[in-house]
């Protein structure tokens, strides 16, 4: 399977909190001080279980899945949050 169930929660959760706050900014900028920390969370659980030596593995093994799910967390997924906040709240950029 190319995305994992965790990675897809992941996506969601993510998304749909960047969607919420700019769709919403008064309601959720009580937590904007704490926002990098949340994602610092995020960041930390999501590479929680990962070893050097399973990263090496992984590489062997299928290098072209590596590079799609970095592609999709590194670039497609910020790209498709912009477009849809954009899009949703053009007045906020």
């Amino acid at each position: 399977m190319l995305i994992r169930k965790n990675d897809i929660i992941l996506v969601i959760s993510g998304l749909s909190g960047i969607i919420v706050g700019m769709t919403w900014p008064t309601l959720t900028g009580g937590i904007a001080p704490y926002i990098a920390y949340m994602m610092m969370s995020l960041l930390f659980l999501s590479f929680l279980s990962i070893t050097t030596n399973q990263i090496w593995v992984a590489l062997g093994n299928s290098p072209f899945r590596l590079f799609v799910l970095l592609f999709a967390k590194l670039i497609f997924m910020p790209v498709f949050a912009y477009s849809i906040s954009a899009r949703l709240t053009p007045d906020y950029r």
